[in-house]
């Protein structure tokens, strides 16, 4: 060899954006080179693809067994869903924020079961991984028992002991305010609300 002849350069692979499994593995790729996985970082490409490398792409090296050592992305940041059934609505919210976890405008429900303002249920399932800033939860929110509504009779001219047994059929509750009256039998309805 001639000693004033320059010395063969080799020039580094690019590597960015590949994944590191299938670099690694590739001879025709990498020929001699030497892939170290250095840093794992967050980020929002699938696991396993390179981020950067060192030395950089392009660069001319004279030892065909030089060392690239390359970044690789851990993928997108993962939380798991939390169990927020039965939980005050604020607190549930407050707490799906702070995983960074978005949530929808909630619906409501009546329930019998669950408290007025707490969580009768949520979507996705407690345990489901999700990405922050990006999956969204859905909230269903307790309204309480279902208020039913009755046709009150009316009792005026009625004596108070039947009107009192008509009201107790129906489940409902009456308040007796006596009122002297000189025209009107004494037990019997004058007035009534509602």
């Amino acid at each position: 060899t001639d000693i004033l002849s320059p010395a063969e350069q080799y020039t580094i692979p690019s590597l960015t954006g590949q994944l590191f499994d299938a670099v690694s593995g590739d001879q025709s790729l990498i020929g001699g080179f030497i892939i170290t996985q250095g840093e794992v970082r967050e980020n929002e490409t699938p696991a396993g693809t390179i981020l950067k490398q060192s030395p950089d792409a392009g660069i001319q090296v004279p030892n065909p067994n030089t060392e690239i050592t390359v970044v690789v992305s851990s993928g997108p940041k993962i939380v798991h869903m939390i169990s927020v059934n039965n939980t005050e609505y604020l607190k549930a919210l407050v707490e799906l924020q702070n995983m960074g976890l978005k949530v929808a405008t909630p619906t409501y429900e009546n329930s019998d079961e669950v408290e007025t303002g707490y969580i009768i249920s949520a979507l996705p399932l407690p345990g489901t991984p999700m990405r922050p800033n990006q999956d969204e939860v859905q909230l269903v929110v307790s309204l309480g028992p279902e208020t039913k509504r009755v046709r009150v009779l009316d009792f005026v001219g009625q004596t108070r002991s039947w009107a009192e047994n008509k009201l107790e059929l129906s489940n409902l509750q009456c308040k007796v305010i006596e009122s002297y009256s000189e025209t009107i039998p004494v037990g019997e309805v004058i007035d009534q609300n509602p």
